[in-house]
């Protein structure tokens, strides 16, 4: 028994099923077949008119076919029809001999043999062959009309889709590039690409051939209706009404039809000349919209995509508007009040919580802080790829989305951790951050990022190529031509989002130097990965969780020892840590080499003492740091590592037959696999001997028998 207060399972029939599913169903967004052709042009619309025009006429050549044909049918039946009027008995009591019988089926045959003469037989002579002439000269017209109506409706219709979904393509892309950071948040990734890839494909399958193969089979269904209830409407109802049946009857029909004797002809030549008319032309008819489905379900599917593709390009962009405030000059002051932020794609998960804080102009600014904390968010409110929530972010005192969003962004710079570079020259990707810049102001803004010495080192100078994403040149190489880019506006603000936190020592120092230069005289705001490039910053400002927690210069937040300090001293520590995991990778590197025999015992004792003496003074650094206890901690781990790759050294290359050896268990299986690999490899041969010998062989029997 069950317990007391459990719950029964809830229970639903059919057709609350059937409702539950009906109301989970969404109806799928369409356009109108009018709407596919919005960016046709005339040239276009005047191929899709003559290629429309061609589908009707190769539509409408198949029914006629069937007439032509019906009526050519029709001369065999009413040649057969005038034979079986005649009386035979009295034709063979006239004038044919005794042993002599005609029929309607051997009349053509054995009249010879009769004596009837032309004048005779003209009563019964029936002209065939000019009737079939006339029906046959027809059909080759319809036949050529056939062909050249199809060959025009596919070039046509084809060079229309091509043209309209290029220009398609192209409205999407610039629609695409005019899209703020929203949009791309809001979309999946691959989401893009399918639209341009999948989805105008369909729109062209629905636009292309297929548009008129639609119009093709629609013309011949109209026709084929119409014809059957023309040669007779009221066969043509009963098979319309029972159309399904038609499809399983109709070869059987046509045999029954074919195989009637000479005394149905007789009775019925003329009705089943009718019917078979109009079984055919229904039958057609219903036939062509069956295999017509995959026509109608391209239409359909261009009209599905051509809905996203639409509403991507309706969209309102705010980054192509004329709107807004401009300014001769821009001061470059920066004010953050109570400013409350989520990004639309997690609007659950705040980001930004009642921030606040101030820039002055000419102040370079950091904001240091943990993962999370919102750094980054600031910066792209800065460009506007989003808006507040609530609170306002002023720049000289107006509010930021009062500015025009193409004149504001003239007067921002940005460099970023991994710097974009486009599959072209170094001056064509310098000049991306002004179209109208000269060669001088190029050189000069490489000059300013520290760029121009290497470039004049290069082959090509400022004409080499950087390749794929900048792939020809360094880390710092690219990070410094980003800064040129960026300084090639003369920007008023200047936003550095962990500009140098991919690079390595030596690139971060000549890129920090860089960065020191150019951001002299203007507002700039520093997001660093590394706290050690910030120390000489105006201002450093300690998020925690989208607020502020700490404001002050390097030396003020030091001495408060607060989230600041310990932000500097676990950085320490995680940096320390960081070297630590680079050498096991160098130390599992030189293992690798060592039992590839790749180096030699001396190389590796060299190595072996080297980096001991490195180990050495790094720890003495870190104990002066940190203690004794937190020096010797990390170095455990490495106590015998040296002694110990001295002994793989030692060891005895591996062999083929070693790894052989590792496999004993298994040699059972192994050896059947070899046998039967061996016999599969001189199976191909064996084959060919064997038909050879057996070409060979049959070749020599006529001789043989000739023998």
């Amino acid at each position: 028994m069950s317990q007391e207060g459990e719950k029964k399972p809830e229970t639903t029939n059919f057709w609350q099923q059937l409702r539950t599913k009906k109301q989970d169903k969404t109806q799928t967004e369409v356009v109108s077949i009018r709407s596919l052709f919005r960016y046709a042009n005339t040239t276009e619309l005047f191929y899709l008119v003559l290629g429309t025009i061609a589908s009707i006429a190769f539509g409408v050549c198949l029914p006629l076919g069937l007439v032509i044909f019906g009526n050519l049918v029709d001369s065999f039946i009413d040649r057969a029809a005038n034979l079986c009027s005649l009386n035979f008995t009295s034709l063979i009591q006239q004038y044919c001999p005794s042993n002599v019988t005609l029929t309607s089926t051997n009349f053509y045959a054995t009249v010879s043999l009769c004596n009837i003469t032309k004048s005779t037989f003209a009563f019964i002579h029936y002209d065939i062959k000019s009737h079939t002439n006339k029906q046959v000269f027809i059909l080759i017209i319809i036949a050529c009309v056939n062909l050249i109506s199809g060959y025009v409706r596919v070039i046509l219709l084809e060079i229309s889709a091509e043209r309209q979904t290029r220009t398609i393509r192209q409205i999407l892309f610039q629609s695409v590039l005019k899209k703020d950071v929203v949009f791309f948040d809001t979309h999946k990734t691959g989401e893009l690409s399918v639209r341009f890839t999948n989805d105008i494909n369909k729109i062209h399958d629905g636009i292309g051939n297929k548009f008129g193969s639609v119009i093709e089979v629609l013309i011949t269904f109209i026709s084929c209706i119409t014809i059957g209830f023309i040669k007779g409407w009221k066969l043509s109802l009963v098979i319309f009404a029972f159309a399904p049946i038609v499809f399983i009857i109709a070869v059987i029909l046509f045999r029954i039809v074919t195989e009637m004797t000479v005394i149905e002809l007789k009775a019925y030549g003329k009705a089943g000349a009718v019917a078979e008319e109009v079984f055919i032309c229904i039958s057609i008819g219903f036939l062509t919209t069956v295999q017509a489905s995959p026509y109608f379900q391209a239409l359909y599917e261009a009209r599905v995509a051509a809905f996203g593709i639409w509403k991507i390009v309706d969209e309102i962009n705010n980054v192509d508007s004329d709107k807004g405030l401009t300014k001769d000059d821009l001061i470059g002051e920066i004010h953050f009040s109570n400013v409350y932020f989520s990004y639309p794609s997690r609007p659950d998960a705040p980001i930004l919580n009642n921030l606040s804080f101030n820039i002055k102009s000419g102040q370079t600014v950091a904001l240091v802080g943990s993962s999370g904390s919102g750094k980054s968010t600031c910066i792209q409110l800065l460009q506007r790829f989003y808006d507040s929530q609530l609170g306002s972010i002023l720049i000289d005192g107006k509010q930021i989305n009062e500015y025009n969003l193409k004149w504001l962004r003239k007067h921002i710079g940005v460099v970023n951790q991994e710097p974009i570079l486009f599959h072209t020259t170094i001056r064509e990707n310098i000049l991306l951050g002004s179209d109208s810049a000269t060669n001088e102001e190029i050189y000069e803004a490489a000059k300013m990022a520290n760029a121009h010495d290497f470039i004049m080192t290069l082959p090509n100078k400022y004409e080499t190529l950087v390749g794929e994403r900048g792939a020809a040149l360094s880390g710092g190489q690219k990070q410094r031509i980003a800064i040129a880019r960026a300084l090639l506006r003369d920007p008023k603000i200047l936003l550095l989002d962990e500009a140098t936190s991919a690079l390595d020592y030596e690139s971060e120092k000549i890129v920090q130097k860089a960065l020191d230069q150019v951001a002299q005289g203007r507002t700039t705001l520093i997001i660093a990965h590394r706290l050690s490039t910030v120390r000489n910053a105006d201002k450093i400002i300690v998020m925690q969780q989208g607020e502020v927690v700490e404001e002050g210069d390097h030396d003020s937040l030091m001495k408060a020892q607060g989230i600041y300090f310990d932000l500097i001293k676990q950085q320490n520590l995680c940096q320390f840590e960081e070297e630590e995991e680079e050498e096991l990778q160098l130390e599992q590197n030189e293992i690798t080499k060592l039992m590839s025999g790749d180096e030699t015992n001396n190389d590796l004792i060299e190595q072996v003492h080297h980096k001991k003496t490195i180990d050495s003074a790094t720890q003495s650094v870190i104990s002066a740091v940190y203690g004794m206890k937190n020096s010797l901690a990390g170095y455990k781990l490495h106590e015998n590592d040296d002694e110990k790759k001295i002994a793989i050294k030692e060891r005895k290359k591996n062999t083929t037959v070693d790894i052989l050896q590792m496999n004993k268990p298994e040699w059972i299986f192994i050896a059947i696999g070899c046998i039967a690999a061996s016999i599969n490899g001189a199976r191909e041969p064996h084959r060919l001997e064997f038909c050879n010998d057996f070409t060979i062989r049959r070749n020599l029997l006529p001789v043989i028998f000739i023998d």
